[in-house]
């Protein structure tokens, strides 16, 4: 089995391990390779990457320590150059996102607020909690992809609150987790949303009415949700090694994307190709990130690196941005998954 060093200032910073190829595997096995480093945040924990609409810049946040403020910071995807930072007072930045047209960058964990991140300064807006003192956000948003919609989930009740990001008003509240909610995620046109949390349920949402759609039960907390970017399809991790993907086009068929590479930490992070054919994984603070197939639920490539939290995939498919718990930010290479053989 091949196998390789990436190194930086002459010390190894990852390792690459192929996959082997076996028969019937559609598309060559290609490395993982690192493009750039950011190395801005100097807390420990550097959380929830999210990458421009044109690819030019990645954003992230690092939780602040001993009565530091948490700050979003944002850089050049190509080099790792930092260009400006966002400031959440003395609250704590939850996800954060970009708008389709690039402008605004949203944070939420307390509060949404939302920037115009081409320039310094205060939020354009703040929306704030239901409750009396601005309470009610839990630690966890979802964002559809064009970050035009917002879940929010509530640390009080669990129940989760749809809101229209522009308008910035509360549309439609959706009951039913009896316990913390731990994954959020909008589909692109804000039509559905998917939940997960401590009590092993993924539950799929109409943003609309309110109602529950659908419902999965698994024997593990729900730590991951993420549609594809059609919609189609929905992935959550269902276990410490495994990855279930359930096709919403059809009546819930489940197909099931083993991750070999998983120990004790529950996959913590999902983020699929623009097309969705390729899907990426990392655990909680492991020191694996692996890529899949999603046309065949076979791994594509795995990697040894520093412990990762989150994952972002660039518009173009072509980059990831990862974060440690070392401090850093990496950007990825990503294999080039080819065109399905005719037949299959």
């Amino acid at each position: 089995m091949g196998g390789a060093h990436v190194k930086r200032n002459g010390k190894k910073i990852a390792s690459v391990r192929l996959v082997p190829k076996k028969p019937g595997e559609i598309g060559p096995v290609q490395r993982l390779t690192t493009r750039a480093t950011f190395t801005g945040h100097v807390q420990r924990q550097v959380c929830s990457p999210a990458i421009s609409p044109d690819g030019l810049h990645a954003a992230t946040y690092a939780c602040g320590s001993r009565g530091e403020p948490d700050l979003v910071r944002l850089w050049r995807l190509d080099n790792g150059q930092e260009v400006r930072t966002f400031g959440a007072g003395d609250e704590r930045v939850g996800t954060i996102a970009f708008t389709a047209d690039g402008r605004l960058l949203l944070s939420g964990e307390k509060a949404l607020r939302i920037w115009d991140y081409t320039h310094a300064g205060p939020p354009l807006k703040t929306l704030k909690g239901p409750r009396p003192q601005g309470e009610g956000f839990g630690p966890f948003a979802g964002f559809s992809q064009d970050a035009r919609w917002a879940v929010t989930s509530d640390e009080t009740d669990h129940s989760l609150r749809v809101w229209d990001v522009a308008a910035g008003k509360v549309m439609t509240t959706m009951s039913g987790h009896k316990n913390v909610v731990c994954a959020i995620d909008v589909s692109l046109d804000g039509k559905r949303a998917a939940s997960g949390g401590n009590e092993g349920i993924v539950r799929l949402w109409d943003t609309e009415s309110g109602k529950e759609l659908k419902r999965f039960d698994t024997p593990f907390p729900i730590y991951a949700v993420r549609f594809s970017p059609d919609g189609q399809r929905l992935a959550w991790q269902s276990g410490a090694n495994e990855i279930a993907l359930c096709d919403l086009t059809e009546e819930g068929s489940i197909r099931r994307c083993s991750c070999p590479r998983a120990d004790q930490n529950h996959i913590r992070a999902l983020s699929f190709t623009p097309d969705g054919n390729g899907l990426l994984a990392c655990g909680n603070g492991s020191t694996w990130l692996m890529m899949w197939d999603t046309r065949s639920c076979r791994p594509v490539d795995s990697i040894i690196t520093s412990p990762t939290l989150h994952i972002a995939v660039a518009p173009d498919g072509r980059h990831a941005v990862t974060t440690h718990d070392d401090g850093i930010a990496r950007v990825w290479q990503l294999p080039t998954l080819p065109a399905v053989p005719e037949g299959r």
